[in-house]
C-alpha cells in the first residue's frame, strides 16, 4: 500500500510486470537445466550409441587395470585390480540392463551398434581371456551377453536372407512376364555366355561379409587366427581355454560353448580346436617319453 500511494497504481502495474517476467525467465531456465540434467544422468534418455560407448569406454579401462595389476610382478596389485574389477563389472552391468529392456527401436539399435563394437575392438575375446578374474556377477554378465547379442544377430540375419529372397522372388517374376512379352528373336539375341543372378547367390554375397559380432565373425576370427599359427587370438580358443579356471569353466564358458555348439559352422570350429590339441599333447607326451628312453640309456 505504501508503495502504490508513492510511485501510482500504473508505475506499480509494471513493475510487477517485470518481476513475473523475470521469475518464468529463471522458471524456464531451471526447466532446461533439469532436462538437460536428466539426459546426463539418466541412461534410459541416452542415445543407445552413447550407452555403448561409455559402457565399452568403463569395460577397456577396467580390463586394461587388470592387466596392469595381474602381470607386472608376481603379487597382484590388490587395489589396481579391485578397480579394474568394479570398472568391468559396471560397464557390462549397464549392457546387460540394456539388452533385457523392453523391446524397442532403441533397444534394436543399441544391439546392432554393440554387436560391431564388440566385432571392431575384439572385447568380448579379451573378457573371456580375463573371465575367472572378474567378479562372479560379471562373469554370468558376459555369458549373458554373449548369448543374447550371438541370438539377436542370428534372427536378423535370418530375416535380411527372407527379405532379400522374397524381393529376388518378386524381380524374377517381373523379369519372366517381361520375357513373355518380348518377342522370340529377342531371346535369340541374348547373350548365354553371363552367369545368372540368383536370389541364393545375391544372399550368399550379403552374408559372407560380417562386420558384426555373430556366428560368422566367430568363424572368420577363428579362420584367421589359424591361417596365421597363433591361435590365440580368437573367441572359441579362448572358450576352451576357460576350463582350465573353476571360476568360469560350469557357469560361463559352458553356457557360451553350449551357445556356439548349437550351430554347425560354429560346432566344427570347436572339434578342430580340440582336435589340434589332442595332438598337441600327443607330441608333448612323445618327446617326453623320448627323453625319458635317453636318459635312462645314458644312466645305464
Amino acid at each position: 500500500c505504501t508503495m502504490t500511494s508513492e510511485i501510482g497504481a500504473g508505475a506499480m502495474s509494471s513493475v510487477q510486470r517485470v518481476f513475473t517476467e523475470g521469475f518464468t525467465s529463471v522458471a524456464t531456465g531451471l526447466s532446461t537445466v533439469a532436462t538437460k540434467a536428466k539426459e546426463v544422468f539418466n541412461p534410459a534418455l541416452k542415445k543407445p550409441e552413447q550407452i555403448v560407448d561409455e559402457a565399452i569406454a568403463s569395460i577397456c579401462e577396467g580390463l586394461q587395470l587388470i592387466g596392469d595389476a595381474v602381470c607386472n610382478g608376481e603379487i597382484p596389485n590388490e587395489s589396481k585390480l579391485k578397480d579394474g574389477k568394479n570398472k568391468v563389472s559396471a560397464g557390462l552391468d549397464t549392457v546387460k540392463k540394456s539388452l533385457k529392456a523392453p523391446e524397442s527401436d532403441n533397444r534394436k539399435s543399441f544391439c546392432s551398434y554393440l554387436a560391431l563394437k564388440l566385432a571392431s575392438s575384439s572385447l568380448m575375446m579379451h573378457l573371456v581371456e580375463f573371465l575367472s578374474l572378474l567378479e562372479f556377477e560379471a562373469r554370468k554378465d558376459v555369458s549373458v551377453i554373449f548369448r543374447i547379442v550371438l541370438q539377436r544377430q542370428l534372427k536378423e540375419q535370418q530375416l535380411q536372407q527372407q527379405q532379400i529372397v522374397q524381393q529376388q522372388q518378386l524381380l524374377l517374376q517381373h523379369e519372366q512376364e517381361q520375357e513373355k512379352q518380348d518377342q522370340p528373336q529377342q531371346h535369340s539375341t541374348a547373350s548365354s555366355d553371363a552367369a545368372p543372378v540368383t536370389p541364393a547367390n545375391r544372399v550368399a554375397s550379403h552374408v559372407t561379409h560380417a562386420p558384426a559380432f555373430s556366428i560368422d565373425f566367430l568363424c572368420a576370427e577363428y579362420d584367421t587366427d589359424s591361417s596365421e599359427g597363433t591361435r590365440r587370438g580368437n573367441t572359441l580358443f579362448q572358450l576352451l581355454c576357460g576350463y582350465k579356471f573353476a571360476q568360469s569353466s560350469s557357469t560361463c564358458c559352458g553356457q557360451m560353448l553350449r551357445e556356439c555348439a548349437k550351430h554347425e559352422s560354429l560346432a566344427t570350429r570347436l572339434r578342430e580346436i580340440v582336435k589340434q590339441a589332442a595332438r598337441c599333447a600327443s607330441d608333448h607326451c612323445h618327446q617326453l617319453q623320448l627323453q625319458l628312453q635317453q636318459q635312462h640309456a645314458e644312466s645305464g
